[in-house]
């Protein structure tokens, strides 16, 4: 199991459903950075936003998983930043989708 790179912590539900993954195809440049895709730079899914990133736009999450512990995904850095951004009291319902 890869070791997560980042202490952000999400529950199995908030994961993206395969079935609405951006197409590779659809990216021909990473949409954080802007750098090309090619040979060695290796398309990457968020497992959060199913977004296409490359492998600097990503980090490695712990995901809960009910009953069994946790285990390692992939996701982008906007996911994170949204993630792990600290929110005034009150405010906890913006993140709903987040899960």
């Amino acid at each position: 199991m890869l070791a997560p790179t980042h202490s952000l912590t999400v529950h199995v539900s908030a994961l993206a459903l395969p079935e609405y993954y951006i197409k590779d195809s659809h990216r021909e440049r990473c949409p954080m950075c802007q750098r090309r895709f090619h040979l060695f730079r290796r398309r990457h899914h968020c497992r959060l936003c199913g977004e296409v990133a490359c492998h600097e736009c990503t980090q490695f999450v712990t995901l809960v998983l009910p009953g069994s512990g946790s285990s390692s995904a992939r996701s982008c850095c906007r996911c994170i930043d949204v993630k792990c951004r600290v929110l005034p009291l009150g405010k906890e319902a913006e993140l709903e989708f987040w899960g």
